[in-house]
């Protein structure tokens, strides 16, 4: 329908309830947010934001559009950008779910988390009403879904209670969950993929139906032997298992886990289950249909969401397949018996999904049973029915081409907390990194345009869909030549990076030889299941990948080379979050290589035809790591999936050496076809498996209900990565200050996984428990490290206050100082209150020399300085101008001008004064709370915080009108002398100033004595307590507007359309907090510009020069040259090498 942004408002829950309570009266059945408080408003709306498309979304405007048809509108209904702003929102509750353990304590704090708790068991189960703007009426919201983003992030979205019915029936497909038992945190989990941002494919040639697509089996059964796989197997052998038996318990209104970590097992065989799981296969005219609708070329693996479907679609050409190799089959057709037990002929279908990916697959099934009168002779007939009825489609999450482009990817401090470096390889890795910080270009250039280039302020990177992979224009020019790297825009844009990969040092963020990819098994054996015939299935067996990975690459990166890797080469693989040493991996490569150094099963010939076949059908595939079909890798990587989990894949070959060092030992073998001696690295460490823990199913409730989201909401991982971080110190620890690569001791090993005592493996296994928390609501009980006195890592407790460094408001890089001595560092900015100190250890593990690194990093950087060279002569303007090219000349450099005055005049001027204006903050209810705990014991500060107080605004609040307001509460209170009242004459005194026919006999004896209490400043009470009824002060958009800004000395041109534009903007971000304010005005005015170029009757050859010269005087200026043009118009002036044209 549409792809317009939808302006979505955030409110924070805590300031919620804390701002407009809950009021003691019958009549008040809600909590209720109104609008017409608006300095008290824009406390509790923490943000407007545009949020993209996701599923949900088409869905929510398809029954408003039956509500707005049904109302006989004369107007036909139209999607604006506030379609949903007053239908949904998203309800923010911060930590409120968190243990009180992780929250830092004050006193009163156990109370008031049991308010916040109640308060918001009291919205999700009644829900909450809100008075937008201009409604008379309130909206009434009910909590309804989350994606699982938003559920990391205790988040969940309301909506208005007049769609829940219809919107509820549409999301699941006309199936009447009433008669269908479900694990609830499943259905929520699946239920909350329609939140996915994604986007819609509207295609007319990409049909889907019972036909096109098809149901896969994960695993064929071979019919003669069912326990056995039709394609055959083949398991990793002889791998040690570290598992924990689980008991599951009620601890309150949550389900908590108990774990019994089991002795360490050798499996001579471990089989894969789902060896496919999440993963299918797209056809090439589909996939060339996708690209077609996102206005993309060369995506071929796709994340995709469909109704109760989740997973990856590789293109794969299965009907070449099939034609080349399904040669034994019956008839013209390719009959393939789906896991619906009905026959399909899969040359109609163009979309493969595996069982796996279809999450609503038995809910399906037993809706159908339900039936009375069920007329569909195959499931996926009403699936594909219920689909064009209520109009879904296929969503694309994400695709390949954010990813196998570059020459790097990261190793967390997580990563280098765990590995096994020895003090050269470790010294080699990031001294590799920081040769980037001085050679920022050259860091550009071998980055690529992969999807996390967050190191400058470039605004062009790719989005996790790859639509925006363009190279931005100032890139290309410093690439071709490098003298413009003097630029006043581009050397600001090289500063940004050099500081993003100093920023990166310090958060142990460090650059290394590799790549990011989606995980995946190895695709051949599925489609290999796909051929009819046992006997074409059977000559596969040997061709299937066996040790080694497939890592299909684009021709022009040649890292093997460069790196000098091999055949014979290992490779690491690593996933985040990563806790443990058990949590790494080394692999070969399944790739090209000459007769005398291939190792394998068969004859080299048989070799390269296997190598041509994967080329062939998966080659393409470039976003893509494959693993085997029987490997270990995905249990040992967290026990990952392949529905879009990433994975790092690391060529450096200083980290392959130090996961060999600590997991690993090397091992001789004798090739039995000739006799050849091979070396072999064998892992020494167990894998770490998740054991599942099983939840009841039930029928789901009308709502959804708070257990639900109380026990999904409660994330820490947070919690047991920095627990695993500081255990790291002691079991991976080495003495830092010596020459020597020894351990502090033996630690690793002399850990027993049964024990119960602290390991970094066990917090791996506590962390798979914990982030699988989040879709059954079981959390792990987590004493086993945290009630161990384990002392906190020196580097978390440095890397913490230094966010909190660079999140203040004055932070500026260039302010950055280090003060040093001999056992310790403090990193401090100039105009900030807070320092990161860094208290250096004699023992522990490498990421305790990231901060030494950063230090010696930053004052070289500091010491650097890149001299000013002109680079105008780069876009001279031609030699012989004419007087009417001059007269057309001046006229666009007029009109650019303006823009550009407008641009800074809100940026540094309007906008500045707004951002002042907001900053001031409302203390009332701090120092309410201060007050009373000066007066009071604990016990009694909290319950006259918690239940007097609230009375006294109640009874308080009805005698404030426009003709009785606070201020003028509070100025009879200064000329009644408040402070000075005799305790006899308080009560008229009271009256006196609350005034409008107030009698303090309607206040109780406790309510009278807070309020008549003065010693210990106990009479400020009465004024705090009317300063939270007043709520914060602001000014008027207005008034601020009207205040002598000299707006018409800093404008030259008038331009009342771009200023309306713009004047919207920044009262947007006043009054609704909308975000990013600076970036969308730099977008308007660039708009603007780009309309002045097309629209001038100047040649480019002139426009060029001109803009260039209009744009000197700052970064922020250049800016808009180098973004308004197009390449093709700046390309022509910038000559190739190090010559100025």
């Amino acid at each position: 329908m549409s792809e317009i942004k939808q302006k979505i408002i955030t409110v924070d829950a805590k300031a919620f309830f804390k701002y407009f309570p809950k009021e003691i009266t019958e009549d008040q059945k809600c909590f209720t947010l109104k609008y017409a408080n608006r300095a008290l408003y824009k406390l509790v709306v923490q943000q407007e934001n545009e949020m993209e498309d996701c599923p949900l979304f088409h869905q929510f405007f398809k029954e408003i559009e039956k509500s707005w048809n049904s109302q006989l509108n004369d107007e036909p209904f139209k999607i604006t950008n506030t379609t949903l702003f007053d239908k949904f929102v998203i309800v923010d509750f911060g930590d409120i779910f968190l243990p009180l353990d992780e929250i830092s304590s004050f006193p009163g704090q156990k109370e008031r988390h049991e308010d916040y708790l109640e308060n918001a068991k009291d919205i999700v189960e009644n829900g909450f009403d809100i008075y937008f703007k201009n409604h008379e009426k309130p909206v009434h919201m009910i909590a309804f879904d989350k994606s699982g983003n938003m559920s990391r992030h205790s988040r969940i979205s309301f909506i208005d209670e007049n769609y829940y019915a219809g919107l509820n029936t549409r999301l699941n497909l006309g199936m009447d969950f009433s008669k269908i038992p479900v694990k609830e945190s499943k259905y929520y989990s699946y239920r909350g993929l329609y939140l996915s941002s994604s986007k819609r494919i509207n295609h007319k040639k990409l049909i889907i139906d019972a036909d096109t697509i098809v149901v896969l089996h994960d695993v064929r059964k071979d019919e003669k032997n069912p326990s056995k796989p039709i394609t055959g197997y083949y398991y990793d052998k002889g791998i040690t298992i570290a598992t924990a038996k689980l008991d599951v318990e009620e601890d309150g209104s949550k389900e908590k886990i108990n774990c019994t970590f089991l002795k360490t097992k050798r499996e001579e065989l471990l089989e894969v289950d789902i060896p496919f799981d999440g993963a299918g296969f797209i056809s090439p005219e589909y996939a060339s249909y996708i690209n077609e609708a996102l206005g993309t070329t060369g995506a071929t693996s796709f994340q995709v969401r469909l109704p109760f479907m989740k997973g990856m679609l590789h293109e794969v050409d299965v009907h070449q397949f099939l034609e080349e190799y399904n040669i034994h089959k019956d008839g013209k057709e390719n009959w393939y018996k789906d896991v619906f037990g009905k026959k399909r002929d899969l040359s109609k279908a163009h979309i493969f999904i595996t069982e796996s990916m279809f999450k609503g697959l038995k809910w399906l099934i037993k809706h159908l049973s339900n039936l009375k009168d069920n007329k569909y002779g195959h499931p996926m007939e009403f699936y594909c029915d219920a689909m064009n009825k209520y109009e879904h489609a296929l969503y694309i999450s994400g695709t390949n081409l954010p990813y196998g482009h570059s020459k790097f990817t990261h190793l967390s401090y997580q990563m280098i907390n765990t590995l096994d470096f020895s003090k050269e390889q470790f010294s080699n890795v990031i001294n590799h990194h920081c040769n980037y910080i001085e050679n920022p270009i050259d860091f550009l250039k071998e980055w690529g345009n992969d999807n996390d280039n967050n190191v400058s302020n470039d605004h062009s990177k790719r989005d996790k869909i790859g639509l925006t992979s363009d190279i931005p224009n100032w890139k290309k020019a410093v690439f071709k030549n490098q003298k413009l790297k003097t630029d006043v825009y581009i050397k600001k844009q090289l500063q940004n990076t050099r500081k993003g990969l100093l920023t990166k040092l310090a958060k142990g963020k460090i650059l290394v030889e590799g790549q990011t990819r989606y995980l995946c098994r190895d695709l051949l054996p599925l489609l290999v299941s796909l051929l009819e015939q046992k006997e074409d299935i059977s000559g596969f067996f040997r061709r299937y990948l066996y040790g080694r990975f497939y890592l299909p690459m684009e021709d022009y990166l040649e890292l093997d080379k460069e790196l000098h890797l091999n055949y014979n080469s290992y490779y690491a693989f690593f996933r985040s979050p990563h806790l443990s040493r058990n949590e790494q991996i080394i692999m070969q490569r399944f790739i090209d290589t000459d007769a005398e150094t291939y190792i394998g099963w068969g004859e080299y010939e048989i070799f390269k035809e296997h190598l041509a076949l994967y080329n062939k059908y998966f080659g393409k595939l470039t976003g893509i790591v494959m693993v085997p079909r029987g490997s270990v890798a995905p249990l040992c990587l967290g026990g990952a999936d392949f529905d879009g989990d990433l994975v790092c894949v690391v060529f450096n070959q200083d980290v392959v050496n130090a996961v060999a060092s600590g997991g690993y030992q090397k091992e001789k073998g004798v090739r039995k076809i000739d006799g050849k001696i091979i070396e072999y690295w064998e892992r020494n460490i167990s894998v770490v498996k998740i054991p599942a823990s099983e939840s009841p199913k039930i029928v789901p409730e009308k709502y959804v209900p708070f257990r639900h989201i109380e026990n999904t909401f409660s994330n820490r991982i947070g919690q047991i990565s920095n627990a695993a971080i500081s255990i790291g110190q002691v079991e991976y620890g080495r003495n830092l200050k010596e020459e020597s690569d020894e351990y502090i001791n033996n630690k690793q090993a002399e850990i027993v996984f049964e024990s119960k005592e602290p390991s970094c493996e066990k917090c791996t296994l506590l962390t798979g428990l914990e982030i699988d928390a989040a879709k059954n609501g079981q959390h792990p009980n987590l004493d086993i490290i945290l009630k161990t006195e384990i002392e906190k890592s020196p580097y978390l407790v440095f890397l913490k206050d230094f966010e909190k460094l660079r999140g203040e408001e004055n932070y500026d890089f260039r302010k950055l100082s280090v003060e040093r001595d001999k056992e310790s560092l403090c990193i401090s900015a100039k105009g900030c209150k807070k320092k990161a100190k860094f208290q250096i250890p004699a023992k522990g593990t490498y990421i305790n020399e990231l901060p030494v690194y950063f230090e010696n990093e930053l004052k070289k950087y500091q010491s650097s300085k890149e001299k000013i060279k002109d680079t105008s002569s780069f876009f001279a303007y031609p030699r012989k101008i004419s007087s009417e090219d001059k007269k057309k000349i001046e006229k666009f450099k007029k009109q650019c001008k303006m823009v550009l005055e407008y641009y800074f005049f809100y940026v540094q001027t309007f906008l500045i004064l707004l951002k002042n204006e907001k900053k001031d903050k409302f203390y009332a209810s701090e120092n309410l709370q201060t007050n009373l705990f000066q007066i009071y014991d604990e016990k009694n500060a909290i319950h006259i915080e918690r239940t007097i107080v609230p009375n006294i605004k109640r009874k308080i609040r009805p005698y404030v009108d426009e003709n009785n307001t606070i201020k003028d509460m509070k100025d009879r209170m200064n000329e009644v002398q408040w402070l000075l009242q005799p305790y006899d004459n308080r009560g008229k005194a009271l009256e006196q100033i609350i005034g409008n026919g107030f009698n303090e006999s309607s206040l109780d004896e406790e309510e009278r004595e807070v309020l008549y209490h003065f010693y210990q400043q106990g009479y400020k009470t009465l004024w705090l307590i009317l300063t939270l009824i007043e709520g914060p002060k602001s000014q008027t958009f207005d008034s601020i507007k009207r205040r002598d800004l000299k707006k018409n000395e800093k404008i030259s041109i008038p331009c009342e359309e771009l200023d309306a534009s713009l004047e919207q903007l920044v009262l947007e971000f006043y009054e609704n907090n909308i975000t990013n304010v600076e970036d969308k005005i730099y977008g308007i005015c660039k708009n603007k510009l780009r309309e002045i170029i097309k629209n001038s009757d100047l040649d480019s050859v002139y426009q060029v020069p001109a803009l260039y010269e209009s744009t000197k005087n700052s970064d922020k200026a250049r800016r808009f040259f180098w973004d308004a043009f197009k390449w093709k118009d700046i390309d022509p002036y910038i000559k190739a090498g190090d010559d100025i044209c």
